[in-house]
C-alpha cells in the first residue's frame, strides 16, 4: 500500500486518482507516482484546483506535506 494509503484525501486529491488531473500531461507523472513525489503545482492545485503550470520540480518534501507523511 502506498504511503498516502491511510490518509484522508481533499476533493481535488481524489479528482487527481480517478479523473483527469493537471498530472495527466506531465512528463513528470510517472515518477512522482512510483517516488512518491509532488510538485508545486500539484500542491497549489490540490489546494485551489488551478494550476499555473510553472513549478514541475516534484520532491518529497512537497509530496509528505499535501499527504501528511510521516517519515
Amino acid at each position: 500500500m502506498p504511503s498516502w494509503g491511510n490518509t484522508e484525501l481533499t476533493r481535488n486529491q481524489q479528482s487527481a486518482l480517478f479523473e483527469p488531473s493537471p498530472c495527466d500531461a506531465c512528463k513528470q507523472r510517472e515518477r512522482c507516482a512510483v517516488e512518491e513525489l509532488a510538485c508545486r503545482d500539484y500542491l497549489r492545485w490540490q489546494d485551489t484546483g488551478k494550476v499555473r503550470y510553472r513549478d514541475r520540480e516534484p520532491t518529497s518534501k512537497i509530496f509528505r506535506k499535501i499527504f501528511k507523511v510521516k517519515q
